[in-house]
């Protein structure tokens, strides 16, 4: 599930979220995260930059593009 808390430097996750969409996000570094999944109708991609505020509390920021290769 998205947090507002940043990955680990060098951290991978590969998700299967439901039937027939895979993700992958990887911590670049401790404030830059990537993410990016395939679907059915489309490819997504993201970047976020997390400010650590406390041990309980972060902010997230980001961006989100995608690529629909199926047309309605």
């Amino acid at each position: 599930m998205p947090t507002g808390f940043a990955m680990e430097p060098g951290e991978f996750h590969v998700a299967n979220q439901e039937l027939g969409i895979m993700t992958m996000s990887y911590g670049l570094n401790e404030h830059v995260s990537l993410w990016t999944g395939i679907s059915i109708p489309e490819i997504m991609v993201n970047a976020r930059y997390v400010a650590t505020l406390s041990p309980s509390f972060a902010l997230s920021f980001g961006s989100y593009g995608s690529y629909f290769w199926i047309e309605k």
